[in-house]
């Protein structure tokens, strides 16, 4: 089972973030200078000068560079490996600790998305497209976003009347999120990751389809990256993500607690 799955996931180097808004981060943003070329419409404006139809002028060397202010968080610190098992992989955090972020670079590693080439390096022989599959319960969420609906299964064959309802707004959100629920648990798959799969879920759903996952995790590994109690709780181990260690799904559950209250 371990060279059919992901097996970690390693920073080489610290991993650098823009600051989000409301980022419960923002303590940590740091502010740097740094040196960047001038944009086309920025050199075709000293070229010109400042009159129209004056003859354009060579720019000098140092003419095409400005000096700009950025701010950013350094998210995953250098070196940071997470180890992850066979089966039920819950992923914990705060809002902006960089869960979906930590998703997107598995992704990357796995399918080229054409923005970037991936930053971190993952530990698996065996992982590919074809026995990837990932869903982000609110970028990809039919209900809002009918043309997502058929990505990433349609290509596949895994599309369904079901999903196309959805996507028509003929049910309700808790309804929309659990057809997405039992669609990808339908599929064959080496390594699922669902982004908050609890969105809109009622308390019992949510425990229903911690079952579901729980049996279908037997021979399918799943990371999720959750702020359900439910599913927390009845973990017997999370990853903190702020913390950078697993710990049990109680124990997590009881440092917030002692934080809030």
């Amino acid at each position: 089972m371990k060279n059919k799955f992901l097996n970690s996931i390693y920073f080489p180097k610290t991993f650098k973030v823009e600051p989000w808004l409301n980022s419960t981060n923002r303590k940590n943003v740091k502010t740097r200078k740094r040196k960047i070329r001038i944009d086309a419409r920025e050199e075709y404006n000293l070229r010109r000068g400042a009159g129209f139809g004056r003859p354009e002028r060579k720019l000098k060397k140092e003419e095409l560079y400005k000096i700009e202010e950025y701010q950013y968080i350094n998210l995953f610190p250098q070196n940071l490996k997470i180890e992850f098992k066979p089966g039920l992989n819950i992923i914990v955090g705060e809002n902006g600790c960089g869960k979906s972020t930590l998703f997107h670079e598995i992704k990357r590693n796995i399918v080229n998305d054409g923005f970037r080439e991936p930053e971190a390096i993952i530990d698996s022989q065996n992982l590919s497209e074809k026995n990837f599959r990932g869903w982000d319960f609110e970028e990809d969420n039919p209900k809002y976003n009918s043309h997502m609906t058929p990505n990433p299964m349609d290509r596949e064959g895994y599309m369904s009347q079901t999903l196309f309802l959805m996507g028509t707004n003929q049910e309700s959100h808790g309804e929309t999120m659990k057809g997405c629920l039992d669609v990808f648990l339908k599929i064959k798959g080496s390594l699922i990751i669902f982004d908050e799969p609890e969105t809109a879920l009622s308390l019992k759903s949510q425990y229903e389809y911690l079952k579901k996952l729980n049996k279908f995790s037997k021979e399918n590994q799943i990371l999720m990256a959750t702020h359900s109690k439910v599913f927390i709780e009845e973990s017997e181990e999370v990853y903190d993500l702020e913390k950078k260690k697993w710990m049990s799904g109680e124990d997590y559950i009881k440092k917030i607690k002692k934080i809030c209250f």
